[in-house]
This record gives C-alpha cells, sequence and structure tokens, in this order.
C-alpha cells in the first residue's frame, strides 16, 4: 500500500476510528495516538490490499486500544508490586533504625556519671571540650579522655547494630 492510499484511508477513517478508541480508552488524546499509530504501521508493514477496509481499521484500533489497556494493567500492577515492597523495606528500615535508637540510648544511660554528662553535653548539646572542662572544672584532657571511654563503651554494646548500622549510614 503506497502513501497516498494510507493518506486517503487516514482521511476517511481517522474521527471515526478515534470515537472508537476513545469508548475503550476513556481519552480523546490517547485515542488519536493509539489511531494514529494504525495508520503508521501501515507505512512500515506494507499490505497488498484492504479488501474490508471498515473491518480491517475497525479491528487494527480495537487491538491497538486492547494492547494498550493490557500493558497499562500490567505496568499498573508492577508499579503496586514494587511501591508494596518499597513500602515494606522503608518499615523494616524504620523498625531497625528505632530499635537502634532505643539501644543506643540505653548504653548512653548505663554510662557512668560524669562521663554520661560529659558525653551528652559533647554531642547532644554540642559543646566544646574547654567549654565543658570550664564549667564542670575538669582539665581538657580529662573531658576528651571521658568523651573516649563513653564512645568506646558505645562502640562494643553496638557490635550487634553492624548490619543494621551499614544499611543506614
Amino acid at each position: 500500500m503506497d502513501t497516498d492510499e494510507v493518506k486517503t484511508y487516514y482521511l476517511s477513517y481517522f474521527r471515526k476510528l478515534v470515537l472508537f478508541a476513545c469508548k475503550y480508552v476513556g481519552d480523546m488524546d490517547l485515542a488519536q495516538d493509539l489511531v494514529q499509530d494504525v495508520f503508521v504501521s501501515l507505512l512500515n508493514k506494507p499490505v497488498e490490499k484492504i479488501e474490508n477496509p471498515d473491518a480491517f481499521f475497525y479491528t487494527a484500533t480495537k487491538r491497538k486500544c486492547l494492547d494498550h489497556i493490557k500493558t497499562q494493567t500490567i505496568r499498573s500492577a508492577h508499579h503496586e508490586n514494587i511501591l508494596s515492597v518499597s513500602e515494606s523495606v522503608f518499615h523494616d528500615d524504620a523498625v531497625e533504625k528505632t530499635e537502634l535508637e532505643n539501644h543506643l540510648l540505653s548504653i548512653i544511660n548505663e554510662l557512668p556519671g560524669k562521663c554520661k554528662e560529659i558525653f551528652l553535653q559533647s554531642r547532644f548539646e554540642g559543646k566544646s571540650n574547654l567549654l565543658i572542662a570550664e564549667e564542670m572544672q575538669l582539665s581538657k584532657r580529662t573531658v576528651e579522655t571521658q568523651i573516649s571511654k563513653a564512645l568506646k563503651k558505645i562502640r562494643e554494646g553496638l557490635t550487634g547494630f553492624k548490619n543494621i548500622l551499614l544499611t543506614i549510614f
């Protein structure tokens, strides 16, 4: 089939086929695209002669619409699957992170009095070692030593959470 024949069929059938396709897909722009694809396929895959143009074009349009609906249904199911898996993974990560935070707080609460106080001021209040030393009337070196002891205890206490730490951070 040559370009002139396709053009003739296009002018004769395009509007009718768009309305027909719109009944399947419910979207005029999409219907136009699908019908246009039917005519483009005629140019790409030559057809000798169309015996019954009505049957040919309506059937081709119907198939195009049904293929589109099937593809969209599969994509939609796939996207829902991905979302449910993602939500599950996110929920698992959130639970693990909460467990980690709770465990970390319990380790910090178990630190000896001054060590805990120095560590909290350093890490949670953002105070410098020098400021902590001045406020608590300690040497800067003592503050540094207490922070090092606290960090060592925390590292030891978090050994079971190594995999969670790697996924979160």
